[in-house]
């Protein structure tokens, strides 16, 4: 995962570690999703 570009809100980097959870940009996802997903036969 990549730093965010952006300076994300620290609210919600606060509760992404009260959470136990990752903050990622929607190019993080995008990454994702062409890297895991199969193609459309």
């Amino acid at each position: 995962m990549t730093m965010a570009p952006w300076p994300a809100r620290p609210e919600c980097i606060k509760f992404a570690q009260q959470h136990n959870m990752a903050v990622v940009t929607i190019e993080d996802l995008v990454a994702y999703r062409r890297e895991h997903e199969r193609k459309a036969s």
